[in-house]
C-alpha cells in the first residue's frame, strides 16, 4: 500500500510544473534542515532546550507571515497561549534546567 502511494505522488510531481517542483522542493530541503538542526541542539545541549525552542516556532511564524506577508492571523486566545510558551520558556531557561 506504502509503495503505491509513493509511486502515484511520484508520478504527480513529475506531472507538476518546474516552478511547483521547486517549491516542494525548497520546502523538503528546509524541513530536512530544520530536523537535523533539531537533533544536533539535542546533541549539543540537552533535549530541554531543544524541546523549548522548537515549541516556540508558532510564535515565529506569526511574526514573519507579518514581516513577510502583512498579514496577522492572531486572536487573543493564540496571543496568550503563546505568551504562556515564552514565559514558560524563560523560566526553565533562567533555572539553570535549559542550558
Amino acid at each position: 500500500m506504502f509503495w503505491r502511494q509513493l509511486v502515484a505522488d511520484a508520478r504527480t510531481f513529475v506531472r507538476l510544473g518546474t516552478s511547483e517542483r521547486w517549491l516542494i522542493a525548497c520546502v523538503a530541503i528546509t524541513s530536512l534542515i530544520a530536523t537535523v538542526l533539531l537533533l544536533v541542539s539535542i546533541e549539543r545541549k540537552n533535549a530541554t532546550l531543544a524541546g523549548l525552542i522548537e515549541i516556540s516556532y508558532p510564535i515565529f511564524i506569526v511574526l514573519f507571515t507579518w514581516l513577510l506577508f502583512r498579514q496577522i492571523h492572531l486572536t487573543w486566545t493564540s496571543a496568550f497561549g503563546g505568551l504562556l510558551i515564552m514565559v514558560g520558556a524563560a523560566i526553565i531557561i533562567a533555572g539553570g534546567r535549559g542550558g
